[in-house]
């Protein structure tokens, strides 16, 4: 089950994707939600699928693209949907694959365990039985990762705030700056020079809204929410926060429906930005 970094009524859930299980929705498809779990529907399961999901992981900026990952030996190891489960594409390059199939893209034939995209660039990260595999090229060609990170089993990545951390079988759980990561590619990731407050999602909203805001330097920063009378309704956020990029949610369901200002504010200036209810 997982529940997407971009939307969190958005809920992905399944056990395998064989275009072979009988059975009807009960097998053989991964499952999304768009009611934060009251309710799923089947997605299309393709010809090509090998079968018992090993990993499931979705993107941070966008709430129709979601990654699922397998382990049998010559078949793919990752593929992603754009659309929200309705297509899907093999960016570990076994295609279609069946035993003894090689990678044509150099993704290695081995176990994999999770998957994470790096918001704003086309750095793509997974986690495999041998360690971390990367794509600098959003997945049209991989190689092992040089990070210093050990090269052992990775069954899961994470990314938070301005770190990255990384839980390893056997050798402990890992971090690593963000930044780090991206500093040879042209990156949305690198450090603004000011105080940024990126569009909200959805807006308008029904019950949750995400905010994602970076700092150039570490500092206090307060973020409240307004009604149109001016009305402090929530505070989002109050205390110290580090240089980079951050994400929150505001679960505005109690509140009548309308339009609503969040503020963010800092000691060296402020973003103000609406956002609406729409029930």
């Amino acid at each position: 089950v997982h529940v997407s970094h971009a939307d969190g009524d958005v809920v992905w859930a399944g056990y395998e994707m064989d275009p072979t299980a009988a059975g009807g929705d009960e097998a053989g498809h991964l499952h999304r939600s768009l009611d934060d779990g009251r309710t799923f529907e089947a997605m299309p399961t393709p010809s090509w699928a090998p079968g018992r999901l090993s990993g499931l992981n979705s993107s941070h900026d966008n709430p129709n693209l979601v990654y699922v990952t397998f382990s049998f030996a010559g078949r793919p190891k990752v593929i992603r949907s754009t659309d929200a489960g309705q297509s899907w594409e093999d960016l570990s390059g076994f295609r279609t694959g069946s035993t003894g199939v090689v990678s044509d893209n150099g993704f290695p034939d081995v176990s994999t365990y999770d998957v994470l995209d790096f918001p704003g660039t086309n750095i793509i990260w997974a986690a495999t039985e041998i360690g971390i595999v990367e794509s600098r090229d959003n997945g049209a060609t991989w190689e092992m990762a040089d990070n210093g990170l050990p090269a052992v089993s990775v069954w899961q990545i994470k990314m938070l705030d301005d770190e990255v951390v990384v839980a390893t079988h056997g050798r402990g759980i890992w971090t690593l700056p963000v930044a780090a990561i991206a500093t040879d590619t042209e990156s949305d990731l690198a450090l603004p020079e000011q105080l940024q407050l990126e569009a909200a999602y959805p807006n308008p909203f029904v019950d949750r809204v995400h905010l994602h805001w970076s700092l150039p330097q570490t500092r206090p920063v307060t973020i409240d929410a307004y009604d149109v009378q001016g009305r402090r309704v929530a505070s989002l956020y109050q205390g110290v926060a580090t240089a980079g990029r951050h994400t929150l949610t505001w679960n505005g369901a109690g509140l009548a429906a309308g339009a609503y200002w969040i503020r963010i504010s800092t000691s060296t200036g402020s973003h103000v930005q609406s956002v609406v209810k729409t029930r």
